[in-house]
């Protein structure tokens, strides 16, 4: 569950709240650097290598944030991104950051068309990080979309008529 923590003890951002953030990173050093700007930050993380993993994540749990990268194996972050828009309700939607080598406006409105809330160039700066974050941390937090996720999961036993039916109504 994606409950937030009292207001950080960083100073940093004063009143801020907690963050459940998913970073989708598939350098282990960018994975091993953003995890600790976070946690400067007082948020906490939740590492991922790709997009599947990505996905499959915000299926499963609820995060205020996702840290998207945006070329990885298997699946790319603006991939990634449109699946998790593609869920609406059925999971708790976070603010969706892309995380890029690309500056150009292109390539921030290849982020925009794919539902991604925001953009940071790498290599970011705490400061840029922050500021990145900032629009999360004034959202309501994540809501747990287990009971979705557990209703879908009563229809694969009932079987691919009743489960299409269902989702088509739905």
């Amino acid at each position: 569950m994606a409950a937030r923590a009292e207001p950080s003890g960083s100073g940093d951002a004063p009143g801020a709240v907690a963050l459940n953030v998913l970073v989708a990173e598939d350098d282990p050093t960018l994975q091993q650097l953003s995890s600790l700007m976070l946690e400067r930050l007082g948020h906490r993380a939740t590492i991922v290598s790709n997009g599947e993993e990505a996905v499959t994540a915000v299926v499963r749990n609820a995060y205020d944030v996702v840290l998207m990268d945006m070329q990885m194996p298997r699946m790319d972050g603006l991939e990634a991104t449109r699946r998790i828009r593609t869920a609406g309700a059925a999971v708790a939607q976070p603010h969706i950051i892309a995380l890029t080598g690309g500056a150009r406006e292109q390539d921030r409105e290849d982020c925009r068309r794919a539902g991604m809330d925001g953009y940071v160039t790498k290599p970011f700066r705490l400061r840029d990080l922050r500021s990145a974050l900032e629009p999360a941390e004034r959202r309501p937090p994540a809501r747990d979309a287990a009971p979705a996720a557990v209703c879908f999961t009563v229809l694969d036993e009932w079987g691919p008529a009743v489960k299409s039916e269902v989702v088509r109504t739905f």
